[in-house]
């Protein structure tokens, strides 16, 4: 656990026990970074607390136990309802504890991280940043108490919604004193919250409070907090952060645009100057507006409407408008619009008059000149002309619609749009009609154009067709012929089943064919049908011939999860293609075998059989360990115990275990270890004795490199791995089919509290149980695969635990403990990373997971 072996505060504390003849633990809430915190019930007050436990470093040091002492009485005084109360710090010369009123709920750091972006809006904070600054108002005034590790995981949200203020000059309390006594470098308080002045050491301040104030609403209202990555010192002491709008772009998260107060209200609480920001929490909360604020006069705009025969008009800009200006009446523009309408008709009229009637008139008086003239020649011409640009100017129109619509339409010698369209101004006269559209047989007519008619043409066009002809290998398969429709189109026929061979007349189009055989996979063609024309699909469901064999013979031939036979095997009818299968002999390892099979061809495949170093319901030794692993069968037992003495363990729940493991017959030794990892870590010495101090993590490492050095060797049977037990497993074998509190008579099968001479003792010097398991009670605590969680109750199969949690599960008590602690039922848990003289593993082999 990094410099400190905070391991250490939790050894030997289980729930239900009691502690400093006063408190009964219940459950440990969590650990922080300068203790563990438990919930427990003061007895003599019978209320529920929560105790944190200080590092051991502490504990054992007397000036710092009579620092933290004095810190204590002074947080005696602070009694504001948004203020975690301190009751009382407890030592008993072993260990100590600081007794502090119990808040359920979560702290504003987890309530940030679950909402949607990870970041509060302004509005979301206003109810706990007054209450906030009220608490550090009346800390830092009444109390004159500076907390100095102000940051959203000591803001803590009651049941209620209501903010609490945690760990008010203990936190940081702690940290100096751990520093001083483990000659750390560094100052009280947390790094990304801290200002200038508390980092550089010097003498706390309220100042400090709300920079770390600043600090905190930074993180809340953006998901980060001012400098989060990289060397934080030098930042906190020469940088300038962003703004927390600039913050949100640059982490690409969005929301409610934040106050212009709030931004620049906890910019002013960032100052590197003490004597530039606020100079008290109640200044904060008036600057963003959450303190006393002055009212405001709202005016309330004129909104009368006009009275009388006024009429609303435009609304006024200056004082030279006029709502009632001719310029902008209605009723003015009339006599203006009447007269351009007159102008516009008579122009009309002269448009007419001077450029038609007036060149007719004179065409007419010339003919009769001429044949005044005697000029009848002349005169006819003219007659000609006049009849001939009659008929030209004489037109009529065309509409042409076609189902389905958008086919080519020719009208003559000129191409044209897509149908439907329609022709206007056409010459009167006779026009030839030629319509195509892709799969459609062409359309060839004639239409009329008479004077001021239009020729109303629809015209369905008729689907070409053309042959499909279907073939299979074997013939009399089902063949599936599903039709594509073409734009615009109707599908060209319906979904039809055939069998081979066939031929079948259809519509033209593409059409997707699947042929099918009993036991082979569906074979999918495409092809397209044109016009007047054969297409072609064909299926070839053509077989070849396998034959599988296997030395020594008789081993399983399995394909997916189906045996299919045993070797020698031959199969005369097999679907071409790539085929693999896995023998399976007892007391061998598994071997697949594969090939390519085609069609009318014999492909042999043949298998020499290794002998299996694990073979099931067998021992075996792991070589270079000398360590026995004990086969342990499926089966099924009672986990847990009615009548234990924690209520973690029930309720009582049948647990059937459906696959075979191994487990080690002893716990790891010391030489063992140091053969795999090279290293020495335990505190009592010996080749022979269990190794200890080591965390689950490196037990997982052991396993992880034998497990690797195993494979490598042949050794492991396929789909296996070396790891540790999960809890279900570890007390099924610790059971060995018995229902009671051991496996046997306790004394002559475990090193515990009463007869170990406080030490571990070397493995398989007491009596195995009855699956030959020797130290499964006492000797050293064995870690499990487990996330600590609760029994599920009722019937589960090969049950692996809670799947996320604080801890890890261990079992089987220790050397220290005494007897009932070492009951088969008795669960534990340490966090992974703890290291402890007391805490050991057990080997097993098992299936991968």
């Amino acid at each position: 656990m990094d410099d400190l072996d905070l391991g250490k505060t939790i050894i030997g504390l289980v729930a239900g026990q009691k502690v400093f003849r006063r408190y009964t633990l219940k459950r440990m809430l969590g650990r922080g970074g300068m203790g563990v915190v438990w919930l427990a019930r003061d007895e003599e007050l019978g209320r529920e607390v929560a105790l944190k436990f200080l590092p051991e470093t502490v504990a054992a040091d007397r000036a710092a136990v009579a620092d933290l002492k004095h810190e204590t009485r002074r947080s005696l005084d602070l009694t504001h309802p948004n203020i975690v109360r301190i009751h009382d710090f407890v030592s008993d010369g072993r260990s100590a504890a600081i007794s502090m009123e119990y808040v359920a709920g979560d702290s504003l750091s987890g309530l940030r991280t679950d909402q949607p972006q990870g970041h509060f809006e302004a509005a979301g904070l206003t109810q706990w940043v007054q209450q906030l600054c009220g608490a550090l108002d009346y800390a830092h005034t009444k109390a004159k108490v500076v907390h100095r590790d102000l940051k959203p995981a000591n803001l803590m949200v009651d049941d209620r919604g209501d903010l609490k203020v945690a760990d008010f000059g203990i936190a940081a309390s702690i940290t100096d004193t751990v520093s001083r006594t483990s000659r750390q470098e560094g100052s009280s308080g947390t790094p990304v919250y801290m200002s200038p002045q508390q980092m550089m050491g010097e003498k706390a301040a309220a100042t400090d409070d709300i920079y770390s104030l600043g600090a905190t609403l930074y993180e809340l209202l953006t998901g980060k907090p001012p400098f989060y990555s990289g060397r934080i010192e030098p930042q906190v002491l020469n940088k300038v952060p962003p703004s927390m709008a600039e913050r949100r772009r640059e982490l690409e998260v969005d929301g409610a645009v934040i106050p212009l107060e709030w931004e620049e209200t906890i910019a002013a609480c960032l100052a590197k100057e003490a004597a530039d920001r606020p100079q008290s929490a109640g200044e904060v909360a008036e600057r963003l507006g959450l303190g006393s604020s002055p009212k405001v006069e709202r005016r309330t705009p004129n909104l009368q409407r006009p009275t009388g025969d006024e009429s609303p008009g435009p609304t006024k800009l200056g004082p030279e408008s006029d709502s009632r200006s001719e310029t902008t009446n209605p009723r003015s523009r009339i006599p203006a619009m009447a007269g351009i309408a007159v102008g516009l008709v008579l122009l009309g009229f002269a448009g007419w008059y001077f450029g038609l009637h007036v060149p007719e008139q004179k065409r007419l008086a010339e003919i009769a000149r001429l044949e005044r003239a005697g000029q009848e020649l002349e005169a006819a011409r003219l007659r000609n002309e006049q009849e001939r640009a009659a008929a030209e100017a004489v037109r009529g129109g065309i509409v042409v619609r076609t189902t389905p619509s958008g086919a080519e339409v020719r009208v003559g010698a000129v191409a044209m749009e897509r149908s439907p369209l329609t022709l206007k101004d056409q010459k009167l006269g006779k026009y030839p009609v030629r319509i195509r559209l892709e799969g459609y047989e062409d359309w060839n007519g004639e239409v009329e154009v008479k004077e001021n008619e239009f020729f109303d043409l629809d015209v369905a066009l008729v689907r070409s067709t053309g042959t499909l002809a279907l073939t299979s290998e074997p013939a009399g398969l089902e063949a599936e012929v599903v039709g594509r429709a073409l734009p615009g189109a109707p599908p060209p026929a319906a979904k039809q089943t055939l069998r081979t061979p066939q031929e079948v007349k259809l519509p033209t189009g593409n059409y997707h064919v699947i042929f099918r055989r009993a036991g082979w996979p569906d074979q999918a063609r495409t092809v397209e049908i044109g016009r007047n024309g054969t297409a072609v699909a064909a299926g070839d469901f053509s077989s070849g011939r396998l034959v599988i064999t296997s030395t020594p013979s008789g081993a399983e031939v399995v394909s997916g999860e189906q045996v299919i036979g045993r070797t020698p095997l031959t199969l005369p009818e097999v679907i071409p293609g790539r085929q693999s299968a896995e023998l399976r002999l007892k007391g061998h390892k598994a071997q697949t075998v594969g090939g390519e099979v085609v069609a009318g061809q014999e492909l042999r495949l043949e298998a020499a059989l290794e002998k299996a170093f694990y073979t099931e319901g067998e021992k075996a030794t792991i070589p270079g360990l000398v360590l026995e692993m004990i086969p342990i069968a499926s089966g099924t037992f009672p986990m847990g115990s009615a009548s234990g003495g924690f209520d973690h363990e029930r309720p009582v729940t049948q647990v059937r275990i459906t696959k075979a493991y191994w487990l080690g017959e002893t716990e790891v030794t010391q030489d063992q270890w140091e053969a795999v990892m090279g290293t020495k870590p335990s505190r009592f010495k010996g080749k022979n004795l269990p190794v200890e101090q080591v965390s689950w993590t490196d037990a997982m490492e052991f396993c992880r490199k034998l497990t690797e050095r195993e494979r490598l060797a042949g050794r492991l049977p396929e789909g296996y791995e070396y790891t540790l037990p999960t809890e279900a497993q570890w007390e099924y074998a610790c059971r060995a089919g018995t229902t009671g509190d051991y496996a046997g008579s306790l004394d002559a099968m475990a090193w515990y509290g009463g007869n170990s001479d406080n030490q571990t003792k070397p493995v398989g010097g007491k009596q195995a149980n009855g699956w030959g398991l020797y130290d499964m009670h006492g000797n050293v605590w064995e870690w499990c695969l487990d996330w600590y969680g609760n029994y599920p109750g009722g019937s589960v199969t090969d049950p692996n635990g809670a799947s996320s949690g604080s801890g890890r599960v261990n079992r089987g008590g220790s050397w220290e403990l005494p007897a009932d602690l070492c009951r088969s039922a008795l669960r534990n848990w340490f966090f992974p990373g703890t290291r402890w003289y007391g805490l050991g593993f057990r080997l097993a082999l098992s299936s991968v997971r």
